[in-house]
């Protein structure tokens, strides 16, 4: 129903939109003819032979009612800011009920849905995207509490990753693993305590940065801390893909 509502007044919209723009351009017409009129009356007036000659006479080529194009102009002129304001009015009334201006009706930011709100198959999906991510998902060292392991991991081991990392990954995420909150929906007791990601433009700056991570120098630094904060037989990792809806 929102949808046919938004079709119906983009459509209403384009045409208040057509009709003021052939409005303008009629006008701008009329005017020009007008002024060609004028200047014909002048040559005339300038090659009268007769002292006694009634201007009066050339005037009435001078019609009060102009037309262009057939059109009467006073006609024309009454539609044009009315066929604007509707079209302004329906602009932004569609920008507060559809979230979106639509110009142009045919291109329609509304996608069907079922009744359950899930799109429906008539939906275009969208292109998978071409960042390659990759998800860690790494357990605190035994002894550690949630605290102390992020703590450290913020504050300390953080800027490790950031180093050897940047300038090839584009994000650095952490997600914490937050404890159950009254819903048995969650688990007690994942096997992780925190999910990384990161993410790479492409191939080339994903082998690049870990070209840089697996240097002697780099390797020697990050095991160092590392042996301070996870448990490395519950590591896991994966590059993952993505689609969205």
């Amino acid at each position: 129903m929102k949808k046919t509502i938004s079709d119906t007044l983009a459509w209403v919209a384009f045409s208040a939109l057509v009709v003021w723009i052939a409005a303008v351009g009629l006008t701008l017409t009329s005017y020009w003819q007008t002024l060609s009129d004028i200047m014909g009356l002048i040559e005339e007036v300038k090659t009268c032979a007769s002292s006694k000659c009634e201007s009066q006479v050339f005037l009435e080529r001078l019609s009060s009612t102009t037309t262009a194009f057939g059109f009467n102009t006073d006609v024309v002129k009454s539609v044009r800011m009315p066929a604007f304001v509707t079209w302004c009015t329906i602009i932004m009334f569609q920008s507060f009920f559809v979230r979106s201006f639509r110009v142009w009706p045919w291109q329609s930011n509304l996608r069907s849905v079922n009744r359950d709100g899930s799109p429906s198959s008539s939906s275009p999906p969208k292109k998978r995207s071409k960042v390659i991510k990759v998800v860690t998902l790494l357990k605190r060292k035994q002894g550690l509490s949630r605290e102390q392991f992020r703590d450290h991991y913020e504050n300390v081991h953080r800027h490790l990753g950031e180093k050897y990392l940047f300038p090839h990954a584009i994000r650095y995420v952490r997600r914490y693993v937050e404890p159950p909150r009254g819903s048995s929906s969650y688990e007690a007791s994942p096997d992780f305590d925190v999910m990384m990601e990161v993410w790479f433009p492409d191939e080339s700056a994903m082998s690049a940065a870990m070209q840089a991570i697996n240097s002697p120098d780099a390797q020697q630094e990050i095991l160092a801390d590392e042996e301070n904060l996870f448990d490395h037989g519950a590591t896991k990792s994966f590059t993952v893909s993505e689609s969205t809806s």
